[in-house]
C-alpha cells in the first residue's frame, strides 16, 4: 500500500511531506501580537512586582511572552488578574484574563485558554468593553480553530472581522480575514480560503503592518501546495520570509522555512527540503511549546518512514499522536492515527491498519475536515481490497471521489486517482490502472517527481501486462528517472539508499520489460542502479569529504555535545552493572531500564543530526546522481579470469546477471521473493550452530544453490573462471556463498571459487582504483599490526596474533590496556594490514553505534572510549588494504536477526571500514569458535603470502572443509571478504 499523506496543521511549526500527494503545512494563524524570539533575559518576576498597578502589571507580562518566557508571562497576568478584582478594575481583569487564554493557547493548554478566553469575552459585553472584543474573538477563533471546531471558529472570526471594520482597524482585518481562510482551508473551500488570504494581504500593506503581510504571503504558499501548485507557492514563500526577516520576526520565518520545505517537497526536491527543515528544527526545539514539539517528532517520523525504518517511524507517530491528543488536537490525531495505519499496512498487518484507519475517519469525521475524510477514505479502500473486500473497497473509493470533487483540487484528483490505479492493479485490471491514470496526467506532470515515479510505475507494470513492452520500458524509464531525481537530491548516502530500496520495484519492473525487448546491457544497469551506492558514491566525491562543504563550529559542537551526552549513559549503565557485580546482586532493573531508555532517545537524536549535517552540506558530486554502472567500465575492471554475478530480487524471481571481460548474459532462478526469504532463514538457522542437522545444511545449500548459481554454470560462464564477484541485495547479503553446494558434483562453491563482494557493480572500478592504500613500509616488507585487547575473555585471539607473527615480518601486537581504539584509530589510518581479534556488537536500533570492541584508554572523553562505532569509523581516513575482523558478526547490517530488510546494510562494520578507506574487509556473518576463528585467521594469513585475498580465503575455507575439527561449514562459511579483492 503506498503512503496517502494529510495537511499537517502547524502553528509556528513545520511538517515535511515526502509525497504524491497534497502535502503541507497548515497556515500562520494571526493571533492578538506576535510570538517574538526568545531574548537572553530572565523572567522578570521580582519582589517589585507586589507594588505594581494592574494595567503595569500587564505590559510587563505582555514584554515577557514576546521574550518566549510563557510561563513567566503566565504569573505576571494571575497577580494582575488579582489585583484588577480586588481593585474593581474591570478592564484590567478582562484585558489579564484575555492575555492568559492568549498565554495557555500557546502553550498548547487549549481547554484552560478557552476558558480564560469565554471569561473574558462575558465581562466585556457586560462591561460594554467594545474596545477589546476583538482580541476575544480572534483568540476564541484560534482555540476553537486548533480544536477542530470549525463552525464555531467561522463564526468567531466573522464576529472579529465585522469588529475590526466598525472600528476601522486595518490590522484586525488582516487578521481576521487570514484565520477565516485559514477555516476555509480545512473545510476545503479553497476559492474562498485564497479570498481570505489575499484579503489579509490587502488589509495588511495598507496598515504598514510587514507581519502580518507574511502571514498572509505564506498562507496562500500553503494553499499552493496544497491545491497542487508547489511552483507557484515557491516564491510566494520566499518573499514571505524576506518580510519576516524585515520585521524581526523569527517565529514568522521559520513558519515560511516549514511552507517551503512542503514546497520543495511536493517538486520532489527532498534535498532542498531536508535544507530549510533542519535550521528550522534546531531554532524550534529550544522554544518548550507542545505544538511544535508534535511537529517536529511527526518529522523525525516522516524521515524514518521514507528511510524504510517503519517500526521507528511507528513509535514516532504514536508519540505526536499522544502529544496532540492531550493538547486537544484531534485533526493532527486523526492524521497521525492514518500514517500508522499505512505504515502497519506496508508491513503486512492488516488488522491494525484498518483500526488505526477508522479511528482516524471517526475522528475527522467529527470536526467535518473534508480533505482528511478524503484521506481516510483512499487508506480504507486499499486496506479493503487487501483484504478482498472488493465491495468495500469500492464504496470508500466512490466515497472519497464524491469529496474530491467537492474540494476541486489538483492533488485530490491525483490522490484518488492513484489509489483507484492501486486497487486496479491487484484485481489485475491493467486496463483499468490507465483509465484511471489518463485523466490526470496533466496534474502529475504538474506535481512534478513527487507523484510521478509511482504514476509511471503503475504506467509501466499495466503496459507489461497488456504485452505493450515498448510503453512499459517508456514508462518505466520515466518512472527510474523520477526516483533517481529525487534520490539524487538527498544529501546522505543512507537516505540516498534507502529511498531507492524502498522503490525497488520501479527498478525491477524496468529490467523485466528490458530483458523481454533483449535489452540486456540496460537492463543490468538498471538493476545495479538499485544497489546500494552510498559507497560508490563516496569515493567519487572529490576531496573526501563526508558532507562536501565542511559543517560550522556550532553544527560539529552539536554533535560533541550529543556524543558526550551518549558517553556519560553509557558510562552510568556500565557503572550500575559493575556495582551490582561486585556486591554479588541483580542491577536495579527500573535504573537500568531508564538508562536504556535515556540513552536510546540520545542515540536517536545523534542519528537524526548527522542525518541532517549531511542533508545541509551535499557534495556536488553525489547531487549530480552519478553512481550507476556503465557495463563497459565493469567488464574493464575485471581479471580475465573473474566473473561478475549480480542478483536482482523480483517478487516472482530473481535474475542472475553474469558479466566476464566479454560479455553479459542473464539467466533467470525461479524463485519467489518470500520463497527466497524463507530459505535464506532456514539456511542461517542450519549453518550458524557447529553440528545441526548436515542432511539437511546440504539440501537447503543444494536447492538454493540451483536457483542462484546454477543458471550461470549452465551459461558456460563458470568454466574459465576462478574468481567471483558478487553483487547481492536484500536477504541475499546474509547468504553464505561459498557454502551453497553442487547437488551434482557435490562440491561446495569455495572449492571451486574464490569470491569477493562488493556492494554494487559501480563500486568495483572506484575500489580498484584506489592509490592510497597500502601494506608495505618503506623497507618494502608487507607490515600488520594485530589488536587483542581481551585475551581473557578470547584466550585464542592470541594465538591469531602469533599466527601473524609466523606469516608476515613486520608484525606491531597490541594486548589488552594497549590495544586501544586511540591506537586502532592510529594503525588504521597509518597503512599495512589491521587485524582486530576482538567482539562486534550491532546495534539494529541504532546501527550507526555498531562498534568494534577495544579496550579504554586513559582519556576516554577523546575517543578513546574503546568503542570504535560506526559513525566513528565514517571520519576516518584508513589507508590499509585489508581490514581483518576476527569477531562476532561483524558482516551484518541491522537486520541480522529479524527481518533481513533492503535498506538496512549501510550500517554493516565491514562496509563502514570500506567507506572510510580500506580496501578489503574480511568479516563474518555470525557468531565464530574461539579457538575455530584463531586456526582460520593463521591458515589465511600464510596463504596470502603468495595470493590474492579472495584466493587466500577460498583455500583457507577448502583446509578448513577437510579438517575433522572444524569441517562443518559453521566454522569456515560465515567469513567473506568485500572489497577490490586485490593488495595494491
Amino acid at each position: 500500500m503506498t503512503v496517502l499523506r494529510r495537511t499537517r496543521r502547524v502553528e509556528v511549526g513545520f511538517f515535511l511531506a515526502l509525497l504524491p500527494a497534497s502535502v503541507c503545512c497548515r497556515g500562520e494563524p494571526d493571533s492578538t501580537s506576535e510570538f517574538g524570539q526568545p531574548k537572553e533575559v530572565g523572567p522578570p518576576v521580582t519582589s517589585e512586582v507586589g507594588g505594581s498597578e494592574p494595567g503595569a502589571l500587564i505590559d510587563a507580562a505582555e514584554e515577557v511572552y514576546f521574550t518566549g518566557h510563557l510561563d513567566s508571562a503566565r504569573t505576571l497576568l494571575e497577580i494582575a488578574r488579582g489585583k484588577a478584582r480586588a481593585l474593581g478594575e474591570t478592564a484590567s481583569e478582562a484585558r489579564a484574563l484575555t492575555w492568559m487564554g492568549i498565554a495557555e493557547w500557546k502553550l498548547g493548554n487549549l481547554n484552560r485558554a478557552r476558558s480564560f478566553g469565554e471569561e473574558a469575552l462575558s465581562l466585556k459585553l457586560e462591561s460594554a468593553l467594545d474596545d477589546q472584543l476583538f482580541m476575544s474573538y480572534n483568540a476564541l477563533g484560534l482555540v476553537a480553530w486548533h480544536q477542530g471546531r470549525l463552525a464555531t471558529a467561522s463564526e468567531l472570526f466573522d464576529r472579529a472581522l465585522e469588529v475590526a471594520r466598525e472600528v476601522d482597524d486595518a490590522e484586525g482585518v488582516a487578521k481576521a480575514s487570514g484565520n477565516l481562510g485559514l477555516v476555509f482551508t480545512d473545510l476545503g473551500e479553497f476559492s474562498r480560503a485564497r479570498d481570505g488570504f489575499l484579503s489579509a494581504r490587502q488589509a495588511a500593506r495598507s496598515a504598514g503592518n510587514q507581519r502580518l503581510e507574511g502571514n498572509a504571503l505564506s498562507n496562500l504558499g500553503m494553499l499552493s501546495v496544497l491545491v497542487g501548485d508547489p511552483d507557484g507557492a515557491v516564491p510566494r514563500l520566499q518573499e514571505a520570509r524576506e518580510m519576516y526577516r524585515a520585521a524581526d520576526n523569527p517565529t514568522g520565518e521559520l513558519h515560511a522555512m516549514g511552507q517551503l520545505a512542503s514546497a520543495y517537497s511536493a517538486l520532489g526536491d527532498l534535498g532542498r527540503a531536508h535544507a530549510v527543515l533542519d535550521t528550522a528544527l534546531d531554532l524550534a526545539r529550544d522554544r518548550g511549546l507542545r505544538q511544535e514539539e508534535a511537529s517536529d517528532v511527526e518529522l523525525l517520523a516522516e524521515l524514518y518512514r521514507e528511510a524504510g525504518n517503519y517500526r521507528r517511524a511507528l513509535e514516532l507517530y504514536a508519540e505526536a499522536r499522544e502529544l496532540n491528543a492531550a493538547m486537544g488536537l484531534p485533526i493532527e490525531t486523526g492524521a497521525d492515527l492514518r500514517s500508522e495505519a499505512e505504515i502497519y499496512a506496508t508491513l503486512g498487518e492488516l488488522g491494525s491498519a484498518a483500526l488505526k484507519a477508522r479511528q482516524a475517519l471517526e475522528i475527522h469525521r467529527g470536526v467535518e475536515v473534508r480533505q482528511e475524510e478524503m484521506l481516510d477514505h483512499l487508506a480504507l479502500a486499499e486496506l479493503a481490497q487487501l483484504q478482498s473486500d472488493s465491495t468495500a473497497a469500492d464504496q470508500h473509493l466512490l466515497s472519497a471521489s464524491r469529496l474530491s470533487q467537492t474540494l476541486g483540487t489538483r492533488a485530490s484528483r491525483v490522490d484518488v486517482a492513484l489509489t483507484e490505479a492501486r486497487i486496479a492493479e491487484h484485481r489485475g485490471d491493467a486496463a483499468r490502472v490507465l483509465s484511471a491514470l489518463d485523466p490526470v496526467s496533466e496534474d502529475i506532470g504538474r506535481g512534478r517527481f513527487a507523484s510521478m515515479w509511482e504514476a509511471e510505475s503503475l504506467r509501466s507494470r499495466a503496459f507489461a501486462r497488456l504485452n505493450d513492452l515498448d510503453a512499459a520500458v517508456a514508462a518505466g524509464r520515466r518512472a527510474v528517472s523520477a526516483v533517481e531525481r529525487i534520490r539524487g537530491n538527498l544529501g546522505s548516502g543512507f537516505l540516498r539508499m534507502a529511498y531507492a530500496s524502498a522503490r525497488s520495484l520501479t527498478y525491477s519492473d524496468l529490467v523485466n520489460s528490458l530483458l523481454r525487448l533483449g535489452e540486456v546491457e540496460e537492463a543490468f544497469e538498471v538493476a545495479d542502479a538499485s544497489q546500494a551506492r552510498a559507497l560508490y558514491e563516496h569515493l567519487v566525491l572529490e576531496g573526501g569529504s563526508e558532507f562536501g562543504v565542511r559543517p560550522s563550529a556550532a553544527e560539529l559542537a552539536e554533535s560533541e555535545k550529543l556524543l558526550r551526552r551518549i558517553d556519560q549513559l553509557v558510562e552510568s549503565l556500565d557503572l550500575i552493572e559493575a556495582e551490582a557485580a561486585d556486591a554479588a546482586e541483580t542491577a536495579d532493573p527500573d535504573a537500568v531500564a531508564e538508562l536504556a531508555s535515556h540513552l536510546v532517545r540520545a542515540r536517536d537524536r545523534y542519528e537524526a543530526h548527522r542525518l541532517s549535517l549531511a542533508e545541509r552540506h551535499p557534495s556536488a558530486a553525489v547531487l549530480s546522481g552519478s553512481g550507476s554502472a556503465r557495463v563497459r567500465d565493469v567488464q574493464r575492471a575485471l581479471r580475465p579470469t573473474e566473473l561478475l554475478l549480480e542478483y536482482l530480487v523480483t517478487p516472482e524471481r530473481v535474475f542472475v546477471f553474469i558479466v566476464t571481460r566479454e560479455q553479459i548474459r542473464v539467466a533467470e532462478g525461479p524463485i519467489s521473493a518470500e520463497n527466497l526469504r524463507s530459505r535464506v532463514r532456514l539456511a542461517r538457522d542450519l549453518l550458524s550452530e557447529p553440528a545441526s542437522h548436515p542432511e539437511r545444511q546440504q539440501a537447503v545449500m543444494g536447492q538454493l544453490h540451483d536457483v542462484l548459481v546454477a543458471p550461470a554454470a549452465r551459461s558456460g560462464a563458470l568454466y574459465e573462471a576462478d574468481q567471483v564477484v558478487l553483487v547481492t541485495q536484500g536477504i541475499l547479503n546474509y547468504l553464505p556463498f561459498a557454502a551453497l553446494r553442487d547437488k551434482v558434483t557435490g562440491r561446495y562453491l569455495a572449492q571451486d571459487f574464490s569470491i569477493v563482494r562488493v556492494p554494487s557493480a559501480a563500486s568495483l572500478d572506484a575500489l580498484r582504483g584506489r592509490s592510497d592504500v597500502s601494506a608495505t613500509g618503506s623497507d618494502g616488507a608487507v607490515s600488520a599490526t594485530v589488536l587483542v585487547p581481551f585475551p581473557e575473555q578470547l584466550p585464542a585471539s592470541t594465538s591469531e596474533a602469533r599466527a601473524l607473527r609466523r606469516s608476515l615480518k613486520v608484525v606491531t601486537t597490541h594486548l589488552q590496556d594497549r590495544a586501544t581504539e586511540r591506537q586502532a584509530r592510529a594503525s588504521l589510518e597509518a597503512g599495512g594490514y589491521v587485524h582486530v581479534a576482538s567482539h562486534g556488537v550491532m546495534n539494529a536500533r541504532n546501527p550507526l553505534f555498531s562498534r568494534i570492541e577495544l579496550f579504554p584508554g586513559e582519556s576516554a572523553g577523546s575517543g578513546d572510549d574503546g568503542r570504535l562505532e560506526v559513525h566513528e569509523l565514517l571520519g576516518l581516513e584508513i589507508r590499509s588494504p585489508l581490514v581483518y575482523l576476527s569477531g562476532c558478526e561483524t558482516g551484518l547490517g541491522s537486520a541480522r536477526a529479524t527481518r533481513f530488510s533492503q535498506g538496512e546494510d549501510y550500517a554493516t562494520l565491514a562496509q563502514a571500514f570500506l567507506y572510510a578507506g580500506a580496501g578489503n574487509v574480511v568479516a563474518t556473518l555470525w557468531r565464530i569458535h574461539d579457538e575455530g576463528a584463531a586456526v582460520f585467521a593463521e591458515r589465511f594469513y600464510r596463504h596470502l603470502g603468495a595470493a590474492s585475498p579472495g584466493k587466500a580465503l577460498s583455500r583457507t575455507q577448502q583446509e578448513m572443509m577437510e579438517d575433522e575439527r572444524f569441517g562443518a561449514p559453521y566454522y569456515w562459511a560465515a567469513y567473506q571478504l568485500t572489497g577490490s579483492g586485490l593488495l595494491n
